[in-house]
């Protein structure tokens, strides 16, 4: 709250904090907090203050909106029609580098203590809805995990933060190897009727490249519709598409790659779609396990969670990937 002489004040500097206008009052709170406590923030005289002069503040914007509401004329019963959105108490809140991107935990709403705390999770790149499931599970645990260490010990190891990323990795990197495709996105190929190009939609023709190339190894795709794997590959010129034919251990296979190569006239392929039933049986053939980009697909699938080591300071990610957690990670149990 200004002083009333603040109109003839000649300047004043605001200090820089991670949040932006209406929510940096935070961190007003904050430093109450831990004037009365002496940095004790997660203490039970720390919670009872920050939800005091939380409420507070929240009821003082209600007041000057009201006034703002009467001094332009609202009758009197319409004068809270204008209000802020709500007001949470965060006992632990972290933002990242990208924007409208952050996580917390909420403890309090409008002056309402929650029995237990409620994990706070925005930003599309935290809850990519297109993630594999399992992904997308490590990701909030990783992120509540990471929270209640804080809360209880006042620091993380580099193996709190760390090792859970370099077994994801490898676990992406052993599964896709191994002929799985446990994080790979799914979709469904329908019948030629559905689409109006028919025969020559794209994604008709995924089905007709399975059994012009590959079902004579792997067996006939099942008739449309069914269930598919996306597989991001990179084949993205005419050399790198000869230069994975001419490595093919089946030559044989590569044949029949060949052949289509040159019918269909593919100078550049980036994704390959391939039935359901047929990997549930033999997995992702080795050919098209050759033709992945294994450190872009890892980082591509792990990419919430280098936005969350930013988020703590550890800056790895660059345009060639030339860093990933798993390259160098490996946990050293304690004797």
């Amino acid at each position: 709250v200004l002083p009333p002489s603040i109109a003839v004040l000649p300047n004043i500097i605001r200090r820089a904090v991670v949040t932006s206008d209406t929510d940096s009052t935070i961190f007003t709170n904050q430093y109450w907090t831990d004037w009365v406590t002496n940095g004790d923030n997660f203490s039970d005289l720390a919670y009872r203050i920050g939800y005091t002069t939380t409420y507070l503040t929240s009821q003082l914007v209600k007041h000057k909106l009201a006034l703002m509401s009467a001094n332009i004329g609202a009758i009197p019963r319409h004068i809270h029609s204008i209000s802020m959105k709500n007001e949470y108490y965060f006992p632990v809140f972290s933002l990242t580098s990208q924007a409208k991107h952050y996580y917390a935990y909420r403890s309090a709403q409008e002056g309402n203590v929650f029995k237990h705390l409620e994990t706070e999770i925005k930003g599309v790149h935290l809850r990519d809805s297109n993630a594999p499931p399992e992904v997308t599970a490590l990701v909030k645990s990783y992120i509540q995990t990471t929270m209640s260490k804080l809360m209880q010990h006042g620091h993380l190891t580099i193996d709190d933060v760390l090792e859970p990323v370099a077994t994801l990795e490898r676990s992406i990197i052993d599964n896709i190897q191994t002929g799985g495709y446990k994080y790979m996105k799914g979709m469904q190929i329908k019948g030629i009727e559905s689409y109006v190009q028919g025969a020559a939609a794209a994604n008709y023709q995924h089905y007709c490249f399975w059994n012009d190339v590959l079902s004579p190894k792997y067996g006939l795709a099942p008739e449309p519709p069914f269930q598919a794997i996306k597989v991001s590959v990179d084949l993205d010129n005419k050399t790198k598409i000869q230069r994975w034919i001419a490595n093919m251990a089946d030559r044989e296979q590569a044949e029949h790659f060949q052949r289509w190569i040159t019918r269909t006239g593919k100078t550049n392929i980036t994704t390959f779609v391939l039935p359901l039933t047929n990997l549930q049986t033999s997995g992702i053939p080795i050919e098209i396990t050759q033709a992945i980009d294994m450190r872009k697909l890892v980082k591509n699938i792990s990419s919430p969670f280098y936005l969350l080591l930013e988020s703590l300071g550890i800056y790895m990610s660059n345009e060639n990937i030339t860093r990933l957690v798993s390259d160098n990670y490996i946990h050293t149990p304690t004797v």
